[in-house]
């Protein structure tokens, strides 16, 4: 399959889960593909398993500092993000009562800041025509007793989608 060929991709938190899952899709469908991670060990070693035409970047998407660093990464390896997935993310769950500040500013600094500065640092390289793509949960839209600072995060970054 090629529906990507020619394209490149770049997917935050690419090293595992839904990240890793796209990023072999998009490799399958001829995409170069760029992830990103937290964890050096981790990126070197999804890089490997993904294969050829794939790169990675170690940059945490809750940094602020690494994500000003990042969009100059990106270009060194592609000067032209075809398709962002801004898909990293935590999951931090306690009850409303126990969330901390700290708690509550990581889940919002990953999922939502991380998300937002991400797409206006690499917003540079992605020409018209280009894809981005925000990673959200189905419980923005329905409740679980310990998600509230993880929905809240999230539900900033659908709104974030919307405008």
């Amino acid at each position: 399959m090629s529906k990507l060929k020619g394209k490149t991709a770049v997917i935050t938190g690419g090293n595992s889960g839904i990240g890793f899952a796209t990023a072999k899709l998009f490799l399958n469908e001829g995409a170069s593909v760029i992830i990103t991670g937290r964890n050096e060990k981790s990126v070197k070693e999804a890089v490997q398993a993904l294969g050829k035409g794939a790169s990675g970047i170690v940059s945490d998407a809750g940094k602020m500092n690494e994500l000003d660093t990042l969009a100059k990464k990106v270009a060194a390896i592609s000067p032209v993000v075809d398709i962002l997935f801004a898909n990293a993310g935590v999951a931090l769950f306690t009850s409303f009562a126990e969330t901390t500040e700290e708690l509550f500013d990581k889940n919002m600094d990953v999922n939502f800041k991380g998300a937002f500065f991400t797409v206006q640092k690499l917003l540079p390289l992605i020409p018209d025509g280009g894809s981005v793509i925000l990673n959200s949960t189905i419980l923005v839209h329905s409740g679980m007793e310990t998600s509230t600072a993880y929905s809240a995060s999230k539900g900033a970054v659908l709104s974030l989608s919307k405008t």
